[in-house]
């Protein structure tokens, strides 16, 4: 429980690490401000770094830097339309 309502991940899975120095890989399905970082910080995990891997459908190349950006196929920008009409009903 957060204090703008419950929050939850999708999913939730180890990609290594140790120690105090653990990655994951989670999901979550909406966009609260700050989501992911407040979710383990009130499990009382301490976040040090996050990165955007995926956005809806869209998995992001490792080398776009911030503040790039990234052409979109046809077929992705449809994927995403899809997407946002089926969040919206």
């Amino acid at each position: 429980m957060l204090e703008d309502g419950v929050a939850r991940f999708k999913e939730i899975i180890e990609a290594g690490g140790k120690g105090s120095n653990q990655w994951y890989h989670v999901t979550v399905t909406e966009g609260r401000n700050r989501l992911v970082r407040r979710m383990f910080e009130s499990q009382r995990c301490q976040v040090s770094r996050l990165m955007r891997i995926r956005f809806g459908t869209i998995l992001l190349p490792k080398g776009l830097r911030e503040g790039h950006c990234l052409e979109l196929t046809a077929e992705e920008v449809r994927e995403l339309k899809t997407l946002g009409s089926a969040i919206i009903k």
